[in-house]
This record gives structure tokens, C-alpha cells and sequence, in this order.
């Protein structure tokens, strides 16, 4: 995506305390993160959505849809190792 962008001729700020970008790319998101975009910004995330803009969240929602058999169809398995009981399961199924 990097190269992408950059071919396309926008060009990389990386002060990451500037508010001066196209396209903010975070690996978290804060509440100050949308009041300071401007017009034309991007960023990677939808504000109040966590629950399908982290991979965390959007495991603990289709792992609560199981019952209808939701995610055994389309997502490999996956663990949230964050989570202290998934990481037992994560390793009890690597070890």
C-alpha cells in the first residue's frame, strides 16, 4: 500500500505527531485522532467501530455467532492473545 501511495505521488510525513497527512495509519485509534482530521484526511479506522476495525473485536463478534455457524465457513481459526483464555487455547493447540 506504502508503495502504492508513494508511486502515486503522495509523500510520507513521519512526524507521527503532525497533523498534516492524507492518510493516517494507526494500529489504535483516539477519540483526538477524529477531531483533529481535516477535510480530505483519511484514516484506517471508523470512529466508534472498534467492533469490525480490530481484529481482536471482530473475532469476539463472529465467535458470538457461532450457534448459527458463522465463522467455521469463512475465517481460519483465531485467537485473541490478549485474552488469557484464549492463549491457553492458542498454546494448547501449538504445543
Amino acid at each position: 500500500m506504502k508503495r502504492a501511495l508513494l508511486k502515486a505521488g503522495w509523500v510520507e510525513n513521519k512526524d507521527q505527531t503532525s497533523s498534516f497527512h492524507h492518510l493516517l495509519y494507526k494500529c489504535k485509534d483516539l477519540q483526538t485522532d477524529y477531531n483533529l482530521m481535516k477535510r480530505g484526511q483519511f484514516f484506517n479506522h471508523f470512529e466508534n467501530n472498534k467492533e469490525i476495525t480490530t481484529k481482536s473485536e471482530l473475532n469476539k463478534v463472529l465467535m458470538g455467532n457461532l450457534s448459527y455457524n458463522v465463522v467455521e465457513k469463512f475465517q481460519p481459526r483465531t485467537f485473541d492473545l490478549g485474552n488469557f483464555k484464549q492463549r491457553g487455547v492458542f498454546w494448547g493447540d501449538f504445543l
